[in-house]
């Protein structure tokens, strides 16, 4: 038998394009945020990256929000108008669509963004319905009138944006991080952009706000969410007794915030890249509210009792022996608390909280920071 030569090592492949589209990308946006405000959806790479990782992403953060909305509303958001301001290839504006939107206008300093949301909206929102068992999911996708505009979305023109004061909502995905990015007043700015683009809503139009859970990004959206509420603004969703008062995440500490978490079906393309890159996508993580205009006010606007209260952090074990997690709702952010493996805990559905999850709790031990859960403590889930 002929003896075999060794095999001689294989080189390592040089990353394809699009591995190093999407790596470039990633650390742009979520890294060291250089392209932030940077005209990167001119990229045909990047672009490409942004379609087969953060489009989906993107668009079931979208999903996650309008059906958070309709929990806490008891019904769907009506949104048949949708003006989508920062939107990239659309995955925000092909959310809505999923959901019954069927007049979209979008909003980007891209072309060639807009471009590619032209023709991957209506495909992916067949496929999405059909997937989900709607018969009538290619009719759908056929039906919608999309629109785009190429601007800049900080200067809004209003003569020349379709949907301009008929839209019934206003959706930031992502993107209003990126206006006035680093500007010690960006804060004041956003929240003024915000109230100019209340003007393009219907009568009970609302304002949809996406954005990174990254500590900066998630403290500037509530630093803005909190200046909008002391103008009259309420919010909506998902803030639950809160709607007329600030988030006191931000008074909780300089590392404190707040955000909502998703788990999910990853894309094969999601998948790919991110075990490739060695990332977490097993969930998602965003910052976002669903905010109503004085002027727009709704006459059945959401307000939940003020037994509701929403989770708003992981499971953390204390000194004590006690596993804490955060609620908050019309009194505040508390601890809700119970033993370390102990019956109650499991008995109750404690054990089994995630952040996110809408509750009500009775009977709970009242304790001297917060509740406890006792013998006699019943939690009852509203939604994940």
């Amino acid at each position: 038998m002929k003896k075999r030569e060794p095999e001689t090592p294989k080189r390592p492949k040089a990353p394809q394009a699009p591995a190093r589209g999407f790596r470039q990308l990633q650390r742009g946006l979520t890294g060291e945020r250089t392209l932030i405000g940077a005209s990167y959806m001119d990229d045909p790479s990047l672009l490409r990256a942004y379609l087969d990782f953060y489009w989906p992403i993107s668009f079931e953060q979208t999903r996650r929000a309008l059906a958070v909305t309709a929990l806490l509303a008891g019904k769907p958001l009506n949104a048949r108008r949708i003006l989508d301001v920062g939107s990239g290839p659309g995955p925000v504006a092909a959310a809505f669509a999923a959901s019954g939107a069927a007049d979209l206008t979008l909003l980007d300093q891209s072309a060639r963004a807009l471009e590619l949301a032209r023709s991957v909206i209506p495909s992916r929102v067949a496929e999405r319905r059909a997937a989900a068992g709607a018969d009538s999911g290619a009719a759908t996708a056929a039906a919608l009138t999309i629109s785009t505009v190429a601007m800049d979305i900080a200067f809004p023109e209003p003569a020349t944006i379709p949907l301009w004061g008929s839209a019934d909502c206003v959706s930031f995905g992502h993107s209003l991080n990126e206006v006035a990015a680093g500007s010690s007043d960006r804060v004041a700015i956003r929240a003024r952009l915000l109230k100019k683009y209340a003007e393009a809503l219907a009568p009970g139009g609302t304002i949809l706000v996406v954005e990174p859970a990254l500590l900066s990004t998630s403290r500037d959206l509530i630093a803005v969410r909190n200046l909008l509420v002391s103008d009259g603004w309420r919010v909506l969703a998902p803030c639950v007794g809160r709607a007329s008062l600030d988030c006191p995440a931000l008074a909780a500490g300089e590392g404190q915030t707040c955000h909502d978490e998703i788990r999910w079906k990853m894309p094969e393309s999601v998948e790919r890249l991110a075990r490739e890159n060695g990332l977490d996508k097993e969930s998602l993580k965003m910052t976002w509210f669903l905010l109503s205009p004085p002027e727009a006010m709704r006459a059945d606007s959401i307000e939940r009792e003020p037994s509701v209260y929403r989770v708003v952090s992981d499971p953390m074990l204390n000194k004590g022996g006690r596993i804490r997690r955060l609620l908050c709702g019309a009194t505040g952010r508390f601890p809700l608390s119970a033993p370390s493996g102990g019956a109650d805990g499991a008995r109750s559905g404690f054990a089994s909280l995630e952040r996110g999850a809408f509750i009500q709790v009775s009977h709970p031990e009242v304790r001297e920071n917060g509740w406890g859960v006792g013998p006699e403590t019943a939690i009852t889930v509203l939604s994940k």
